[in-house]
């Protein structure tokens, strides 16, 4: 009888569950002891500066320590120095200081100086865009540009070029950012949409790129739900045989942030025969174009909505070097 794949994983996975209750039962310590155990260790190097939170075993095959667990550790007087470590709980009590994940790395002790270095530099950028009107919230992969007043485009182009200067003037990789870092701005009143400006690292130098919508804002999937809406009846009405790729980009004018650029892949509607048909062959990318749509955020209306076909080779990029400059004259 010939053994197959799924009867080796099954074995696969029987086999960890009894490794992990026959090493639970003989040698894992409880959650209640590793984290006894733990606030002995920050008691012991740290007094009462830190504290922690969301301790959790972290045992897998990866580790196969039954006593490692994760947890997030934080200053008490300033939560923003925080750090989430691993340690073995059976010998953590004991210990001066925590031993690095990987080769090269750095100490327990060495990161939470990093992260207090870290947080200073933050503060002190901020402090210099405050009272330019700039309340800055920085995040582990994006910095929050809070708007405190009512600028002008051109005054806000100044205050994110000026961020750029103090950005520049410290080590990026310190700051834990490497390639890009979006710049979300927001605005102090209500509905207002945020738009996000990356800064991008090439060949060591950083630099803007474009102002798009921010997708991570609370509301975004609605206000595109607006947008999609639009296109789709447009297509229906224009050019019944295409529908939404779901494959999107947007563009906000920089000389006034109102006006929006929307862009989105089209593919021609299918029947079932040939959905069926395309699964058992190669994959072909099925995009057929885009379409576009001039919108005002600030009135929510409609200047401007077309198709324009193409191959299915084409790449957002492509199309958005080709309407931005068109938009940019019309509007």
């Amino acid at each position: 009888m010939e053994i197959g794949f799924k009867e080796v994983l099954l074995g696969i996975v029987i086999l960890l569950v009894v490794t992990f209750y026959s090493l639970k039962a003989k040698y894992m310590v409880s959650e209640k002891v590793a984290a006894k155990n733990f606030e002995t260790f920050l008691e012991a190097n740290y007094g009462d500066l830190l504290v922690y939170t969301d301790l959790r075993r972290f045992f897998n095959t990866g580790n196969m320590n039954p006593n490692c667990f994760r947890v997030s550790v934080y200053q008490k007087k300033e939560p923003r120095v925080e750090l989430f470590i691993k340690f073995d709980a059976k010998t953590i009590a004991t210990q001066t200081d925590i031993v690095p994940d990987y080769p090269d790395g750095l100490t327990f002790h060495a990161r939470y100086l990093d992260r207090i270095k870290l947080v200073e530099i933050h503060d002190v950028i901020s402090a210099k865009m405050k009272p330019l009107g700039i309340a800055l919230l920085w995040d582990y992969d994006e910095v929050f540009f809070n708007l405190e007043e009512r600028f002008s485009e051109a005054e806000v182009l100044e205050k994110l070029d000026y961020f750029l200067s103090l950005f520049k003037a410290e080590d990026s990789e310190f700051l834990g950012y490497y390639h890009e870092l979006p710049l979300v701005i927001t605005y102090p009143y209500k509905n207002a949409i945020p738009l996000v400006r990356e800064l991008v690292q090439e060949d060591g130098i950083w630099s803007f790129r474009t102002l798009k919508l921010y997708r991570g804002a609370v509301h975004f999937e609605k206000d595109r739900e607006g947008l999609t809406n639009a296109l789709q009846n447009y297509l229906e009405k224009s050019y019944p045989t295409q529908q939404l790729y779901n494959h999107f980009d947007t563009y906000v004018n920089p000389h006034d942030f109102s006006k929006l650029l929307y862009i989105e892949f089209t593919e021609a509607k299918k029947t079932k025969k040939v959905t069926e048909e395309q699964q058992l062959g190669r994959w072909v990318s099925p995009v057929t174009g885009y379409t576009l749509m001039y919108w005002n955020l600030h009135k929510g209306s409609v200047k401007q909505v077309s198709f324009v076909a193409t191959d299915n080779t084409i790449a957002m990029e492509d199309v958005l070097a080709k309407e931005i400059p068109r938009f940019l004259a019309l509007v």
